[in-house]
């Protein structure tokens, strides 16, 4: 079964909602998912894990392909409301290390304070910023 994603904006942050399986193939369309938004210029990207009910090794590789997509985009993408099955697999293959998870959305969208502003930073020239 794929998994259901939900985008939403909210603000500055974008908000991915996964419901279901990441997990084999299907994982693929959250990695595209991510590709896409960071594509069309979203750079506060938040992956709302609540509603995932399994997770395999191939959906945390796609996850970290996701955040790697993110990262080369000079984009930031964040965890929040990660179930307990989930959290303990990021915790063993250490990619706990990797994301910033936050319990609730509220303190992930704080979290994004002072980050860039999608589409005003040029190479060469300081980030500019703003406070949500």
């Amino acid at each position: 079964m794929k998994p259901t994603l939900h985008v939403e904006q909210n603000g500055a942050v974008t908000t991915v909602t996964a419901r279901g399986k990441i997990a084999g193939e299907s994982s693929l369309d959250l990695l595209r998912a991510v590709e896409l938004l960071v594509h069309d210029g979203h750079r506060r990207i938040l992956l709302d894990m609540a509603e995932v009910t399994y997770v395999d090794s191939c959906g945390l590789g796609q996850l970290a392909a996701a955040f790697a997509a993110a990262q080369d985009a000079r984009a930031s993408m964040k965890l929040v409301r990660v179930t307990p099955r989930a959290r303990a697999l990021l915790h063993i293959t250490r990619l706990n290390r990797v994301f910033e998870i936050f319990t609730t959305r509220e303190d992930a969208v704080h979290s994004f304070r002072s980050l860039p502003v999608s589409g005003c930073y040029t190479e060469g020239d300081p980030p500019c910023w703003e406070v949500v």
